[in-house]
């Protein structure tokens, strides 16, 4: 009777689980960076996979970029952090050498084949002795391209400029000032974070000039190549007067319409379209600073990665391959409005006519650098600012920015 009631048992027990599916599922974790058209993407994908793969549950949570940066530093320690991570690719460096992140399978994808299929600038950061740790999900270039308010221009009745002096023209008669002289209005702005640093060493790197020396550890630039680009910037401030701190940073004056023109990556035109439609803007090509090829510095954008310490890797992997295969890839590049990391999908015209608005960016993919090991990226970005700050603040000479700013980011680099 005992030996009958517990078949009985087992049986419904088998019956719950094969109806609900319940026990029999495996859960996986997903980070990623908040921002609404990244969720939107992920979101579509994540309900895509589920209902491919009904045995696997995806739990997806989002953190603003500011406090993902030491949420994933504690968590990856504490080897509490999710199976599959969104995470920017200049971060992973630190995590693969610290042995926190699983090497991509051969069976997912070789090293060739990574290097055959993504953009170099893209997988980079990624790999370390000839090992990949995670895969690219977007070619990030902050250079390339500069945004306009198609309705300031012809309120002014001004054109597009396509040369340095004509942009410096331009953003002059676009600058205005209330009465007491305070500017309220930039012609051209480019005072934040990656919008400086990636112009400053576009222009240097448009001279035939590297920001590293000869070791490719350290950098350098005491050199007349990057003072010529730092007195250009400068001069924008303090001699043509077209842009002031004080105005606000770049991204956030440009979207409160108070800058005419404004430098930044191809993926502030997904933001302006879905959340601030009421501003009218155009994508127009950076002017070429040189005679050369427009070079400019790229990174290792948004990637996806899977935690060493994760309990289900392989459905992890199963996950990443769905999200990074070429239909997910260009579901997620099209509605992110993100440059992919995929060759075939940023060579393809009909993606491209999805944003032909974004050409700029698409016309200089081919002459994109790595930029590097900065090691610490935001200490390296926040010294940098600092010293152009210095010297547009009156406090320094650009020599001495300059050379202290090559001091201190070496100093990082040594530390680390």
């Amino acid at each position: 009777m005992l030996k009958r009631f517990m078949v009985v048992l087992l049986l419904g027990a088998l019956l719950l689980v094969s109806a609900s599916g319940a026990l029999a599922a495996t859960t996986l974790t997903f980070w990623g960076h908040s921002n609404p058209a990244w969720e939107s993407a992920n979101k579509q994908l994540i309900a895509e996979f589920e209902a491919q793969n009904p045995d696997i549950k995806v739990v997806y949570e989002t953190f603003p970029y500011e406090g993902f940066i030491p949420k994933l530093q504690t968590s990856f320690i504490s080897r509490n952090v999710a199976d599959v991570v969104e995470i920017w690719g200049m971060w992973a460096p630190e995590y693969i050498m610290n042995g926190f992140l699983a090497e991509i399978p051969a069976d997912l994808y070789t090293p060739d084949e990574i290097v055959e299929v993504f953009f170099e600038p893209t997988i980079l950061a990624l790999g370390h002795d000839g090992k990949f740790y995670g895969l690219p999900r977007e070619y990030n270039l902050e250079y390339g391209g500069i945004y306009v308010n198609t309705d300031l221009f012809a309120e002014a009745g001004l054109s597009y400029p396509t040369t340095w002096d004509e942009l410096i023209e331009t953003a002059k008669k676009l600058t205005k000032f209330d009465a007491s002289g305070q500017m309220t209005q930039s012609g051209f702005h480019f005072i934040g974070s990656d919008s400086f640093q990636y112009l400053f060493f576009a222009l240097m790197l448009q001279q035939g000039r590297d920001i590293w020396t000869e070791d490719g550890v350290h950098v350098d630039f005491v050199n007349p190549e990057a003072k010529r680009a730092l007195e250009l910037l400068a001069s924008m401030v303090l001699e043509h007067k077209v842009v002031v701190p004080e105005i606000g940073e770049a991204h956030e004056s440009f979207l409160q319409g108070r800058a005419a023109m404004y430098h930044r990556g191809p993926w502030v035109a997904s933001v302006l379209q879905q959340e601030y439609p009421q501003i009218n803007f155009d994508y127009i090509p950076t002017p070429n600073f040189t005679d050369s090829p427009p070079y400019f510095h790229a990174e290792t954008g948004w990637s996806l990665v899977v935690a060493e310490s994760s309990r289900n890797k392989e459905a992890a992997w199963k996950f990443v391959k769905f999200m990074i295969d070429r239909k997910s890839s260009e579901t997620w590049n099209t509605v992110t409005g993100t440059i992919p990391a995929m060759k075939e999908i940023a060579e393809d015209p009909a993606f491209r006519a999805k944003w032909a608005i974004l050409e700029p960016s698409f016309n200089v993919l081919p002459y994109g650098k790595f930029v590097g090991d900065v090691v610490n990226r935001e200490i390296v970005w926040e010294i940098s600012m600092d010293e152009f700050q210095a010297v547009i603040y009156g406090r320094k000479s650009v020599d001495k920015a300059l050379e202290d700013m090559t001091k201190r980011i070496n100093y990082e680099i040594d530390i680390y």
